[in-house]
């Protein structure tokens, strides 16, 4: 009885929203119009939804969508349209220090597409408390060129597609000198968060779309809200000890830390131990159950 995914469709454009155990949020730019919007989604195997979105008319109202499982199981979501305030829609690109010094100034708070940070043509950026303000990013965080960075504190920033740094492909100057992120309002990833560094802070979040890696120390609380992560959840360093109350579902997990409690977990993909101690006391179905001596 689970809503895998969610987004609206308008005018050839998609927006994605963002899912939590009981809510259904989509963000679209201030003037958009929605006639003709028309929704897709993902439920688990043989559940049904009700209403059907099909014959939804008015996408701007407040509505419940109850999700019912073969077995008769129901789960309420509520479903909610939210316009951007102050918003910018489309990409913004921050080539510079003083364009990102700039942008504090500029009013904007949201932005419905990516923010880039960077040019690898240039000189890395230092600094990103330009960037304070901003509330939501409705697209990625693409690094382009931020090797010099050493703290990203971003205090207001509630909702973010995408942030996460690649750090396979090498197709930016890497990232090596970031010692602390803190986010402390961040509730929703839609797709995937990864971002190298030595201190993490991450208190406010409670969905993950895609995977969420984790290899740095965590401040006190960080993950404490985290309910659901659709993607592969990685925390991958084995000095932390982890506590996760409210995580009820994982795609995949990938565990090695110095311990880590899942005391709400009830449905996984893969798990892969690969050093610790775990728990799972509820845990009611994986795929594949791996543990390395």
């Amino acid at each position: 009885n689970f809503l895998y995914a969610f987004s609206l469709q308008i005018g050839g454009a998609t927006y994605r929203a963002a899912i939590t155990d009981k809510t259904i949020c989509v963000t679209v730019p201030p003037e958009l119009p929605l006639v003709g919007a028309s929704a897709v989604y993902e439920l688990s195997e043989k559940a049904v939804i009700a209403p059907d979105p099909a014959t939804v008319a008015d996408w701007e109202a407040p509505m419940e969508f109850m999700i019912t499982a073969c077995n008769g199981e129901q789960r309420s979501y509520s479903y909610e349209l939210i316009r951007l305030a102050n918003g910018y829609d489309g990409d913004i690109v921050l080539r510079t220090q003083e364009e990102v010094d700039a942008f504090y100034d500029s009013g904007i708070t949201a932005i419905s597409g990516s923010l880039i940070l960077g040019d690898k043509g240039k000189e890395s950026l230092k600094d990103l408390a330009g960037l304070g303000k901003i509330t939501e990013i409705g697209g990625s965080v693409v690094f382009m060129n931020c090797a010099d960075i050493e703290t990203i504190d971003w205090p207001l920033l509630e909702r973010v597609g995408d942030m996460y740094y690649d750090y396979i492909s090498y197709m930016y100057p890497r990232m090596t000198k970031v010692e602390s992120v803190n986010l402390p309002k961040l509730k929703t990833v839609t797709y995937g968060f990864y971002v190298p560094t030595e201190r993490i802070n991450l208190p406010a979040l409670e969905y993950v779309g895609g995977d969420l890696t984790i290899t740095s120390q965590l401040e006190s609380e960080s993950l404490s809200r985290l309910q659901r992560c659709n993607g592969k959840l990685e925390l991958n360093n084995q000095s932390i000890s982890v506590e996760c109350p409210v995580l009820t579902f994982a795609g995949d997990l990938y565990l090695r830390t110095e311990s880590t409690s899942f005391p709400q977990l009830s449905e996984a993909g893969n798990i892969e131990i690969q050093y610790g101690i775990q728990s799972f006391p509820m845990l009611e179905k994986c795929s594949l159950l791996i543990i390395y001596n």
